[in-house]
């Protein structure tokens, strides 16, 4: 099933109105779409998917999500109790969004067909305050003050005429894994791998995008050795970049696993270049990428793919990317002392910080127990941007929400560090990829749930080492993998490119300093502002991630004035 966007109202039944019908399972009405596995007995004109949610929604109510597989959104309409169940996977990386209206609810799965409805309302600066000063925002709020997002590990219960948020999260529950044999979590790893991608990979024409990486690589070649006929291969490439191309580590993974595959010029088509025409439901990175997409977009309905499987998530996943030693937090809180002081000692020696063991037991111990027990971010918050608006910070009180976590409580701190990391990778996959104009569906299979949960439940030696990261993913796949991937530990900025871009984007620049919308409404600093433009037009910035954000959101407003609906000033306190 595709997109859909519905109203429903229960007065003596069930009031449904929605461009797509619903499927039918006996007396339920289902919506769903997305990726869902799962056993089902092929009842007679019904989709598996529908009859596996039906069949979850019968057996377990309102706690059916916890029982589903895959990448979904659904909504499961049960006339004869006067109850809907919102629902998603857990990480939701499928999205779903609702908003109460003319004594009704309405669902959908894009933002901008509630928009479309309801009109824009009043902007929620609690969203923009978060966009603003980290690039994201992992609470319920939306762009729109009266429109609410279905959360990670949330399921949403109308009953009658009330609302009622439930908690649909597992991950919180994941017990530890132990084997005698090593070689038995590298089996494990395999086998959940490769049912990760399977469950991503629907009928027909499969792209894989290779970024020359070790998880894009991971993906290409599980899904060739599933369904070489269906898989294809795209990548950026960035022959004037010296700094972002990653050619042959492609070339390494395709000689290994010959795919068809295309090559788009990312010099060509740089961040920037091109100002973006098609309104967002809520600001994201596709906005400064509109060239790129534009020609992305095009080379899939050529070719007709409706799926595309990305590495996304893979770093936090798999512990990439130097991943800090947080269980060295519950070795601490264990009162393990001597198996602390040993890990501690063990890093401060073969890291190649050099540090002493004293900062390990500081940085990785100490502070992550306290900022668990108060319900802070396991790794230190990030710091605001430096042109946000003074007084809108105060208002917004952004200072506070930014010491708060995302993320559920789990028993090992080490596992709500990473799991703190998945959230922020769903939560930013989900947005980038869920615009009005996209032609397929971008699926994730490093992010999905079962092996999340299995590399929470693997024992920290057997997942990484102070002189490597990826540990049991490069054992794992050592016969599967290039050995030019294998091997590799560097990774690639794509920040020259951003740059080259910004300094030859005319149009853009217009954008960013002729009455930037930020500036107007107060949620930026007029001169801090027009300071990090100049100094961006140099090569030069106080974070690209805030700067991006920025730009990102000015081009959202930009757009929504375009439309024919009113935006609201934001209130003067």
């Amino acid at each position: 099933m595709e997109r859909f966007c519905l109203s429903m109202r229960f007065d003596d039944g069930v009031k449904l109105a929605s461009e797509r019908a619903p499927e039918r399972f006996g007396d339920l009405n289902v919506f769903w779409r997305g990726s869902i596995s799962g056993p089902h007995a092929q009842a007679a004109q019904v989709s598996p998917e529908t009859e596996i949610l039906g069949r979850a929604y019968r057996r377990f109510g309102e706690e059916f999500p916890q029982h589903i597989k895959g990448a979904f959104a659904a909504v499961v309409i049960d006339a004869a109790r006067a109850t809907a169940v919102l629902a998603h996977d857990e990480l939701a990386l499928e999205s779903l969004f609702y908003t109460p209206y003319r004594g009704g609810l309405i669902v959908a799965t894009h933002l901008l067909d509630i928009v479309r409805a309801t009109g824009v309302g009043e902007l929620d600066e609690t969203y923009i305050s978060d966009y603003l000063a980290h690039g994201w925002h992992f609470g319920g709020h939306t762009p729109y003050v009266h429109i609410r997002r279905l959360q990670a590990g949330e399921a949403v219960v109308l009953r009658g005429g009330d609302l009622k948020r439930v908690s649909a999260w597992t991950l919180d529950r994941v017990a530890p894994l132990r084997f005698v044999d090593a070689r038995d979590y590298e089996a494990q790893f395999r086998e959940i791998v490769q049912k990760a991608v399977a469950r991503a990979m629907p009928p027909g024409n499969v792209c894989c995008e290779l970024s020359g990486g070790l998880d894009s690589t991971t993906v290409l070649a599980v899904a060739m050795g599933l369904a070489p006929q269906r898989i294809s291969a795209c990548s950026f490439v960035y022959p004037r970049s010296a700094s972002a191309d990653e050619r042959p580590w492609m070339e390494a993974a395709l000689e290994k696993y010959p795919a068809p595959w295309q090559a788009f010029d990312g010099d060509a088509l740089r961040p920037f270049s091109v100002l973006p025409d098609m309104p967002q439901g809520e600001p994201n990175q596709s906005l400064i990428n509109a060239g790129r997409q534009n020609a992305y977009y095009a080379y899939l309905r050529a070719r007709d793919i409706r799926t595309v499987l990305t590495g996304e998530g893979g770093d936090a996943t798999f512990c990439g990317d130097s991943p800090a030693p947080f269980y060295l937090a519950d070795l601490l809180r264990g009162l393990r002392f001597r198996e602390l002081g040993s890990a501690a000692a063990a890093h401060s020696r073969e890291s190649d910080s050099r540090r002493p063991s004293t900062y390990f037991l500081w940085r990785y111990a100490a502070i992550p127990v306290v900022a668990h027990a108060l319900g802070r971010p396991v790794e230190s918050s990030p710091t605001p941007s430096p042109w946000l608006n003074a007084e809108f910070a105060r208002r917004t009180d952004i200072a506070h929400r930014s010491k708060r976590t995302w993320a559920p409580r789990t028993k090992s701190i080490d596992a709500s560090a990473v799991l703190e990391q998945v959230i922020r990778c769903a939560r930013l996959a989900a947005g980038f990829y869920s615009g009005d104009d996209i032609p397929a569906q971008f699926r994730h299979p490093l992010l999905d749930r079962d092996l999340v949960a299995f590399m929470f439940s693997v024992p920290w030696p057997e997942k990484t080492h102070p002189t490597c990261d990826r540990l049991l993913q490069r054992r794992a796949l050592e016969n599967v993998l290039p050995r030019k991937v294998l091997l590799r530990k560097n990774k690639i900025s794509p920040e020259e490119a951003l740059y080259a871009g910004l300094a030859e984007g005319g149009a853009w620049l217009d954008w960013l300093a002729d009455r930037p919308r930020i500036i107007e409404r107060g949620y930026v600093d007029a001169t801090a502002w027009r300071s990090a433009l100049a100094q961006a037009r140099l090569a030069n910035t106080v974070g690209v991630r805030y700067f991006q954000a920025a730009a990102c959101l000015e081009a959202w407003l930009r757009l929504l004035e375009t439309r024919d609906v009113r935006i609201p000033r934001p209130a003067v306190t």
